[in-house]
């Protein structure tokens, strides 16, 4: 049986009785809400591939944005948190030099069986943070939305160390009027709005070039920004000369952390 992407979409949300299941207690330590993250993936990655992960379960209108972004990034490309593959294999189609990371390694192994050929791997957030990794452009679609809003500063922080000079990176996530978590199908996430992630995408270093927003019915209000790293921060990463600099982290006005003063570059 056929299912459209919208019905694939409201198959997904999840009753309050199944929810308390997968609850993340907000109290816990950023390590190991991240470890139950990946674990409430993991037991449901089967179940997530099949309902939503394909091309064909996601919104044209998506579709375009991501081609558009990357026919401008020359150099590699990571999709961070790429789930069950299906938009690194959409960007390698397109000729693009894409490796999917993801924590999850359900997902990787059914996106390396899925689509053979494209570069996959078992890898967080953290592990892009190496001179080597440093990339033209980073995919995170969707894979913020779990993020704590006192973490999320800091996590920018690091994807802007892993981009080149005037790297771009591509931002999917739910929008709302307020920065608040809400009953997701695997385990707690959050709306923001488009005002707040702007602001900690600059506190982070990027400067923003678009926003987009949509409402589908029945859905979610969806948002995308696409940021790349601002000339100061660029200056500071090539004066670094292939090395990665390290900020001083200071207190944001959200109650997460942004990047302050340049400390010294990572050698």
């Amino acid at each position: 049986m056929m299912v459209n992407a919208r019905e694939r979409e409201k198959s997904w949300i999840v009753t309050a009785a199944s929810y308390r299941g997968f609850m993340t207690d907000p109290l816990l330590p950023a390590a190991a809400v991240n470890t139950s993250v990946r674990d409430a993936y993991a037991a449901r990655a089967s179940e997530y591939s099949i309902l939503l992960g394909s091309i064909a379960a996601t919104s044209p209108v998506d579709q375009h944005l991501i081609r558009e972004w990357s026919s401008n990034l020359h150099g590699r490309v990571i999709d961070a948190g790429c789930g069950p593959g299906h938009w690194t294999a959409f960007l390698h189609d397109l000729d693009v030099d894409v490796e999917g990371i993801d924590p999850v390694r359900p997902f990787i192994d059914q996106a390396a069986s899925r689509f053979p050929g494209v570069p996959f791997r078992v890898a967080s957030f953290n592990d892009l943070d190496a001179p080597e990794t440093q990339a033209a452009g980073i995919l995170a679609w969707y894979s913020l939305i779990h993020q704590h809003p006192a973490e999320l500063p800091e996590t920018l922080a690091g994807l802007a160390r892993s981009l080149a000079p005037h790297g771009s990176l591509l931002l999917g996530f739910f929008t709302g009027e307020t920065s608040e978590s809400f009953p997701h199908a695997v385990t707690t996430a959050y709306y923001w709005p488009i005002a707040e992630m702007t602001n900690a995408l600059v506190g982070a270093g990027f400067s923003v070039d678009e926003t987009h927003t949509r409402t589908d019915p029945g859905s979610r209000p969806h948002a995308a920004i696409s940021a790349r790293i601002a000339d100061n921060t660029a200056s500071v990463i090539e004066g670094c000369r292939g090395h990665l600099p390290r900020w001083r982290m200071e207190e944001g006005t959200s109650g997460g952390r942004r990047p302050g003063t340049l400390l010294e570059c990572n050698t």
